[in-house]
This record gives structure tokens, C-alpha cells and sequence, in this order.
């Protein structure tokens, strides 16, 4: 696999900032304001600033080698009657591996300065492995051979490290200016309010100090964002027992998740992807959910519409941030309706309107599907956060 080829690094990076403004925007006012700002920003810098995979050729190994069938079509010079049909005999294989330090998924995006003929390897976890087959492999071309490759492979790494550079120079300032402007506008709220000289009515439960929750970093790319996902979907499920007595998501709907596992680089893998979450979201606790409402607004709303379900849910309890959580899981579960799955009449339409919305057209390039997947996993994760915002603040 070419490497350095499946991401526009520029589009991730513009990503991550985005994603960054919209965590500001979703923190709880309490915890914005009851925290030092320097050492929210701090937090904040160390989760999105990112650092370029750094190379371990000190480490090189042999993984393996031994007898192998090879196509005489690719052992030049031999020449062979039919190209279009494969030739076996037996000869050598061997593959060499280098360790390296850092996020791995790095290693597919495309910094700024590359070339037409990118470096060729497979990636498996923190290695690169180079792949050999011949009737007559020649050990000094193997290494030259290698060692080419992760010249080059370091080459695209320090147009790497340049480009992130000057993005976490611009993620200080973002995050400063994010922090301060919300901040800002609270305090303003607050003023507001206090100099009407009407008194506020205040649940006896309001907590007045908040303490952070433990933070994760957070990646740009999609794996680690699937990582978050995951595990914050957990974690709100185990809060929201605490909190109602019952837990918000189906634990038999964990098994769809499974299928995040990969690479998203096709429409087909972005839509079983948003298809694992529309019927996460299909099956939420609903029956636990009406017995709390008013029987009147239980009534009122159709089996299986566990979203409707959820939004009365949380406007009964005074949520703050209900509406806007459960209007960004609507989203994503629009989602799943993209053409030619759905036509334009059966719910197509609304999803190329959010698909818009996330900023990309439709059709969708080939090459921007991991782009949008990364910012529809981030619309979810948006949601879930909202709602969890809104527990700690209960209690």
C-alpha cells in the first residue's frame, strides 16, 4: 500500500480545529467558569496539538522468510508467453520491518509537500513492513531497497513536522481565543441576569463547583475518534443508570459498533458505519424512557420514534442542552438515508441536506469519505457529550 495517499492532512487538520470549537462550545457553563482558564487551555492544547510519527530504524528486524510461490509476471527478467495470467514457482519471501513512535493513521495523510510516487509499504500497528518475493533475491538490493523507502518515508515525516508545527502554533491561539469568547459571553449571560433584579429559581440539586472528568486525547483520525466514541458511549450509559436507574442504550447494541473497526475509505464503508449508529440509536431504552413521562406525552408518540422519545425525555427533566443533543443524533441518524440507499422521496433528500450541513457536497469525492465519516463520528460523539454534560450538571 502506498502510504501518505488515503487523507488530505490539510482537511484533517482543519477538522481537528473545527472539532476544537465545537468542545468549547459543548463544555458546561459550570465547568467553564469554575475552572482556571490556563489550565483549561492547557488541557485543551494537549489533546489537539499533534506531533508527526517519528521513525525507529534502530529497530529493524527480519519478521520472517522462507519458501514462497512467486508470479513470474513481476520477477524481471523473465519473460512470460500470457501477462494476463499468473505464472507460480517456487522462490523466496522475506519481510522487513521498522518500529516507529506515534499515531499511527498519520501516516496516511498527505502533508503539504510530497511527490507523485509516494513511499510503498504495509502499515500494521506502530510497524512498517516491507514485503519481498524472488527467484533470486539479491541481499544488497533488498536493503538498498529498504533503506530508499525510509528515506523517503522520513522525507514526507519532516514536511510532516512543519505543517504541524504551524498548526499547533494556530491551535494555541484557537484554543485561547475559543476559551476566553465563551467565557465572555457567559459572564455577560450572568450579568444580564443578575442586574434585572429578578430572582433566578434554583434546583436545590444545582451544583455550584464542577470537577473536570478525566480527559482521553483526542486524534484527529478515525480510529482513535471510534476509541473516544466507544468509550464515552460506555461511560454515559454506566452515568445514566446512576443517575435514572436505567441504563439509556441496549447493551446488544454495542455489537453493531464492531463494525467501525478499519478503515472507512468507500460510500459502502461509511454506510455501514452510519448504519451501526442509526440503530444504536434505533435502540435506545424506550420503555424506560415513557414510564417517566407524563402518560398524555407518552401517548402522543409513536412506537419506535426513540428519539422523539428521548427529546421529551430530557425537556421533562429540564436538560439545558437536551434539545441540541438529540438534535445532533437526529442528524446522524438522517445519515444512514444518503442515495442511492434512499431516493430523494424516502429521506434522501434530508440526508444530502446534512450531509451539506457537515460541509461537503454530494456526490461525495472518492477520496473524502474518511472525511466524512471523521465529522459525522464527531456530530455523534457531540451528542452523546451534551447529554453527559447534562448529568454531571445534575448532580
Amino acid at each position: 500500500m502506498y502510504l501518505f495517499s488515503d487523507a488530505n492532512l490539510f482537511a484533517v487538520l482543519e477538522q481537528q480545529k473545527k472539532n476544537l470549537a465545537d468542545e468549547v462550545e459543548a463544555l458546561a457553563p459550570n465547568r467553564l467558569l469554575n475552572t482556571d482558564e490556563q489550565q483549561l487551555c492547557q488541557e485543551l492544547l494537549e489533546d489537539y496539538a499533534m506531533e508527526a510519527p517519528t521513525l525507529r530504524p534502530e529497530g529493524i528486524a527480519l519478521d520472517g522468510y522462507g519458501e514462497t510461490d512467486v508470479d513470474l509476471r513481476h520477477d524481471q527478467p523473465r519473460a512470460v508467453v500470457d501477462p494476463t495470467r499468473p505464472v507460480y514457482v517456487r522462490g523466496m519471501g522475506l519481510t522487513v520491518v521498522v518500529p516507529f513512535d506515534g499515531d499511527p493513521e498519520l501516516l496516511r495523510c498527505q502533508p503539504s509537500r510530497f511527490t507523485t510516487n509516494p513511499p510503498d509499504a504495509e502499515l500494521r500497528g506502530n510497524e512498517l513492513r516491507f514485503v519481498f518475493s524472488g527467484t533470486n533475491l539479491d541481499p544488497k538490493s533488498v536493503r538498498r531497497e529498504v533503506d530508499g523507502a525510509l528515506g523517503q518515508i522520513e522525507s514526507y515525516l519532516g514536511a510532516m513536522r512543519t505543517d504541524l508545527a504551524r498548526f499547533n502554533d494556530e491551535v494555541k491561539r484557537l484554543v485561547q481565543q475559543a476559551v476566553t469568547g465563551r467565557k465572555q459571553r457567559l459572564l455577560k449571560q450572568n450579568e444580564v441576569v443578575a442586574n434585572l433584579g429578578i430572582p433566578v429559581r434554583r434546583r436545590t440539586d444545582a451544583p455550584t463547583t464542577h470537577s473536570p472528568p478525566v480527559r482521553r486525547r483526542r486524534a484527529a483520525v478515525d480510529r482513535a475518534q471510534e476509541t473516544d466514541a466507544k468509550d464515552l458511549l460506555s461511560a454515559l450509559n454506566v452515568e445514566w443508570k446512576k443517575a435514572h436507574g436505567f441504563k439509556l442504550f441496549d447493551l446488544a447494541s454495542f455489537d453493531p459498533l464492531d463494525s467501525l473497526r478499519g478503515q472507512c475509505r468507500t460510500r459502502e464503508d461509511y454506510h455501514t458505519r452510519v448504519l451501526a449508529l442509526a440503530e444504536l440509536m434505533d435502540d435506545l431504552n424506550e420503555s424506560a424512557l415513557r414510564e417517566v413521562l407524563p402518560a398524555d406525552r407518552a401517548s402522543s408518540i409513536s412506537p419506535r420514534h426513540t428519539l422523539t422519545v428521548l427529546e421529551a425525555y430530557v425537556a421533562f427533566l429540564g436538560y439545558p442542552n437536551g434539545g441540541e443533543a438529540v438534535t445532533a443524533l437526529r442528524k446522524v441518524q438522517r445519515l444512514r438515508n444518503l442515495p442511492p440507499t434512499h431516493s430523494a422521496d424516502k429521506g434522501g433528500s434530508r440526508a444530502i441536506e446534512e450531509l451539506k450541513a457537515l460541509g461537503f457536497p454530494y456526490p461525495v469525492p472518492a477520496q473524502d469519505w474518511p472525511r466524512v465519516w471523521g465529522a459525522t463520528l464527531s456530530l455523534f460523539t457531540r451528542g452523546l457529550q451534551l447529554l453527559r454534560d447534562d448529568l454531571e450538571g445534575q448532580q
